[in-house]
């Protein structure tokens, strides 16, 4: 368990803290992540060679997107299997689970919709 630290972005008085269960992807995983987000991009750009007029905007957009989305999702480091974060705002209780990210986590809360920045806690 990782300890993090909770803070809303719009005002940073307001803070709590809550523990999370990460996970350091490793290369292969990854790996098959940005396959996935290339392929499915891939997978769309064929289909829309079929549609008049817009293929020579969405086919190229597709094949670049592909890209990116493969290097967007290869750059994500680790993996948030589950954890029960606490709005400081207004104390609703929500949880995260299975989601990668780089640090800081931005989240709204969803009930006050207010942004939550998640970072590790400091080690004092």
């Amino acid at each position: 368990m990782t300890k993090l630290k909770i803070t809303v972005a719009m005002d940073a008085v307001k803070t709590g803290e809550t523990q999370a269960e990460l996970r350091p992807l490793s290369q292969r995983e990854r790996l098959i992540a940005g396959l996935k987000v290339m392929g499915m991009c891939w997978g769309i750009a064929i289909l829309t060679v079929f549609v008049p007029v817009l293929h020579f905007v969405l086919v190229p957009g597709f094949l670049i997107g592909g890209i990116v989305g493969f290097f967007i999702r290869f750059r994500l480091t680790e993996l948030m299997e589950s954890t029960q974060a606490k709005c400081p705002e207004c104390g609703q209780t929500f949880e995260i689970k299975n989601f990668s990210f780089n640090w800081p986590l931005r989240k709204n809360c969803p009930k006050c919709e207010m942004v939550l920045l998640f970072d590790r806690a400091s080690e004092q």
